[in-house]
């Protein structure tokens, strides 16, 4: 009897043994692995495509419409029905202003864009935030894409007649004025021959109809063309 009990403490110790080591190995195991980075970026899949990426508000995100009627979707559509080897991803969050969008700046670079489509301050103007706050946060996204060597074609926007003479003169200048001190190619109002006409936006009367991203597109085009997309 007592050499049953023997036996039978001698296999229960070994396998506690057993069980000992396996979990001090997976243990060190665990310590010993690099934490894995989660910082999100996305990859550009072909060395040889050029990547634009339109960094901007509701009017980018496209509010209201479909994904492919959004105006970076349209406009990759038209660049490559020209025999171009482009994607043009869209970035654009609904709310943003220029501050908020300080945030996805790390972001966009390390995304690795060829250019950068900035149509921002939208929702500055329509809250009425100083003007030299919009221009410093603009200025600042301005100089971290182009200290990053990544061109830009700036989209400018214009004040709403609600806010008062001096805001809508000041806010109306800034595009002008950055894309003169930092050498920028500007479209100096991305609603141009959208805005105010009902049959091109919808409902809110501020955001457009997949017509009006096309018109949008078409007018964007000329400014675009001017950059050399090469890699």
């Amino acid at each position: 009897m007592n050499k049953i009990l023997t036996i039978s403490f001698l296999i229960i110790s070994f396998i506690a043994l057993i069980f000992f080591v396996y979990t001090m190995t997976q243990s060190n195991s665990a310590k010993s692995e690099k934490p894995k980075d989660s910082t999100p970026v996305i990859e550009n899949e072909t060395d040889n495509k050029y990547r634009i990426i339109a960094y901007g508000d509701s009017l980018t995100a496209g509010l209201g419409v479909n994904i492919d009627e959004t105006y970076p979707a349209k406009l990759e559509k038209k660049l490559n029905s020209q025999g171009k080897n482009i994607e043009v991803l869209n970035m654009g969050i609904s709310g943003d202003t220029t501050y908020s969008a300080l945030e996805r700046v790390d972001f966009v670079i390390n995304s690795k864009p060829d250019l950068v489509i900035i149509g921002l301050g939208g929702n500055d103007m329509l809250q009425s935030l100083p003007v030299e706050d919009t221009y410093k946060n603009l200025e600042y996204i301005i100089n971290r894409f182009q200290n990053s060597n990544i061109k830009i074609l700036l989209l400018g926007m214009q004040s709403t007649t609600n806010n008062d003479t001096k805001y809508v003169q000041s806010f109306n200048i800034m595009y002008s004025q950055l894309a003169k001190k930092y050498n920028l190619e500007l479209m100096p109002f991305m609603l141009k021959d959208v805005a105010l006409q009902r049959s091109l936006n919808q409902a809110d009367g501020i955001h457009p109809t997949p017509r009006g991203y096309d018109i949008i597109v078409d007018n964007i085009m000329p400014h675009l063309m001017k950059f050399n997309f090469e890699k």
